[in-house]
């Protein structure tokens, strides 16, 4: 059993990597094209996925597809599209059984690797373009999904808080885009975005499972190879963004919970150290902010925080009634200066040490989750496996934890409450 990264370039632009494991009963196969995040072309982009999993030329209709999919023992062709850092990725991943279940010995990873080859190069298409009556399906449910969002008032908090902070940056662009450019899109509009992100994609192809990918290679190799091609090589985002004045905004709207983001730019270059400071602050239920802020104090309905290593921000999310609001953001801010003055005690470090190791020694349980693990340490440039990382954390002492917070300014400060009566 192995789940380290074997990695190779395909051609400019275009990589083709394998995460073998045995244990694993199925194979997955995902291409990501990562691509800047601009106002421009972010919703536009957002549609692609799902305009390129309802079928291909020669199995022009998603009810075909699903019939085909379903005669491979119940194989599954899905798109998604994410933000990482400065970047947008849009996904298309097919999974199957691996070929060593396969009652008549079909080669099934052969067959699924062909659909997905066939779905991102032979859309299907009327007059030249994507047909209209998809994209406007799909367009309308990219509208919802963006509506929807202000349902979630915990992740539109998030969202805004993001947007907000990094509002002069790419960062702060939500990675589905605008629902009045949604409303803008057409048949030759989103497949002259296609086309762009099959010229000028960086691309990722992660295959991951117990199976031989060596056939998936050479097919992707051919596909790619034959592409008049330009990538845009995808910059790095700089976590080293200095707090020039803090942004405190205050939005109102109809909810019962008030919602407050406290939004941090972290400095210090130690992910692990990083790592261990906010799985110290509120990564785990035996963090400073769960046992303080909304245990014994019952400030919040919850209060946890999140680092995105792609840019070097931390968020404090929190749910918190109307009255409490200024109480919560004050005690908030100890949690961190506990840190900060070197407070905690040896038992809350070593809960969050152990919290933290056993989150990647799960990742490998899961080809999902392990594969997204393997895109970001490419998107990051490291090389260490789930194993590794865990072992990072084993070295990070007292010190590097408190240098880590002593670097973390605070830049933000969103709240998303009710209207006044």
């Amino acid at each position: 059993m192995s789940n380290s990264l074997n990695r190779m370039k395909l051609s400019e632009g275009v990589h083709f990597s394998t995460i073998a494991d045995s244990r694993f009963k199925t194979n997955r196969i995902s291409v990501h094209f990562l691509l800047p995040l601009t106002r421009e072309t972010v919703t536009t982009n957002a549609l692609l996925p799902f305009l390129l999993t309802k079928g291909y030329q020669g199995c022009p209709d998603f009810t075909q597809l699903s019939r085909k999919l379903s005669q491979l023992y119940s194989a599954s062709l899905t798109g998604n599209v994410k933000k990482m850092g400065d970047s947008q990725v849009i996904t298309l991943t097919a999974s199957s059984i691996d070929n060593r279940y396969a009652l008549e010995g079909e080669d099934v990873t052969t067959e699924i690797c062909e659909i997905l080859l066939r779905s991102i190069f032979e859309p299907v298409t009327e007059n030249g373009v994507f047909r209209a009556s998809e994209v406007d399906l799909e367009r309308q449910s990219l509208i919802d999904a963006i509506e929807s969002e202000l349902n979630e008032k915990r992740r539109y908090a998030i969202s805004r808080a993001q947007a907000v902070m990094c509002d002069k940056e790419p960062y702060g662009i939500p990675k589905n885009g605008y629902v009045s450019d949604a409303k803008e899109i057409t048949p030759q509009s989103a497949f002259d975005a296609y086309r762009n992100m099959l010229r000028t994609a960086q691309v990722e192809i992660i295959c991951t499972g117990g199976g031989d990918f060596s056939e998936a290679r050479e097919a992707f190799a051919k596909a790619f190879s034959s592409m008049d091609r330009a990538a845009v090589a995808i910059a790095r985002p700089d976590v080293n963004v200095q707090v020039e004045a803090l942004k405190d905004v205050e939005e109102q709207m109809a909810v019962t919970q008030s919602k407050l983001v406290l939004g941090f730019r972290v400095t210090d270059p130690d992910l692990a150290a990083v790592r261990m400071m906010v799985s110290v602050l509120g990564g785990s239920p035996s963090s400073l902010l769960f046992m303080n802020v909304r245990e014994k104090l019952s400030l919040c309905y919850y209060c946890a925080a999140s680092y995105d290593r792609h840019k070097g921000i931390l968020l404090i999310d929190s749910g918190v009634e109307k009255d409490n609001i200024s109480l919560a953001r004050t005690e908030i801010l100890k949690q961190l200066e506990t840190i900060h003055e070197d407070a905690f005690t040896d038992e809350e470090m070593e809960s969050a040490r152990l919290s933290l190791m056993d989150a990647f020694r799960t990742v490998s349980d899961d080809a999902a989750s392990l594969e997204a693990f393997y895109l970001g340490q490419i998107y990051s440039g490291r090389t260490y496996t789930p194993e590794e990382e865990a072992g990072l954390l084993t070295q990070v002492s007292r010190k590097e934890i408190v240098r880590a917070a002593q670097s973390a300014a605070l830049d933000t400060v969103y709240l998303l409450t009710s209207k006044q009566a």
